[in-house]
């Protein structure tokens, strides 16, 4: 389910131009993103960025 969902997401992305703000402990979701920002505590600790936009 989460794949689908995901898919739809992405397509969504892609053809609309459309920002998707995301949260997830789903680390295989997390990889099929445009930009990682990892938060521990409320800090900021990584971000980055694994497609081109």
């Amino acid at each position: 389910m989460g794949t689908e969902i995901m898919d739809i997401l992405d397509a969504l992305n892609s053809k609309e131009q459309t920002t998707i703000v995301m949260v997830t402990h789903d680390e295989q979701m997390a990889q099929r993103t445009h930009r990682l920002v990892r938060l521990f505590d409320g800090a900021l600790v990584s971000s980055n960025n694994f497609k081109s936009i």
